[in-house]
């Protein structure tokens, strides 16, 4: 897994050290099936968002990461899967995953670490594309390997 430990401080308070995921060039630009730009980064509360766009300006979409900053559990993943309806469970990434495909994004519990990632993909005519089950958890696995 790419990732570090770091102990993280939110409102005063020092949360343990968490292990951080992050989410690669590679690996962006293999989700959305074109080279990608630079990342852009948005500290927040203690969680911690990187997204990355087509470095074409004419491409569309975006790869999108945040790891939380509490220590993550189940409970954790399924409190935050209840933001969205559709969201359910899914095998095959991470110790547990929920995968919402009306938003285009999964959530990720892996050892204390919880990350979502959305991903959203459009054509040259502005309209989104839809995203399988398979390519988000493609992607998940793909952060979680550091690729």
């Amino acid at each position: 897994m790419n990732s570090d430990r770091v102990p993280t401080t939110t409102r005063g308070h020092t949360w343990p050290s968490i292990q951080r995921v992050a989410v690669t060039a590679d690996v962006a630009s293999g989700a959305l099936g074109v080279p990608v730009g630079e990342p852009t980064t948005q500290p927040g509360e203690g969680n911690s968002t990187c997204s990355y766009r087509p470095a074409d300006a004419s491409a569309q979409g975006f790869v999108l990461l945040t790891t939380y900053s509490t220590t993550g559990t189940q409970a954790v993943l399924d409190e935050a899967a209840q933001q969205f309806p559709d969201a359910a469970p899914v095998d095959g990434v991470g110790d547990a995953a929920a995968i919402s495909l009306e938003t285009q994004a999964i959530g990720v519990l892996s050892g204390d670490t919880v990350f979502a990632l959305g991903l959203l993909v459009q054509a040259p005519d502005g309209q989104l594309l839809p995203v399988e089950a398979d390519q988000l958890i493609a992607a998940a696995n793909a952060v979680l390997d550091g690729q």
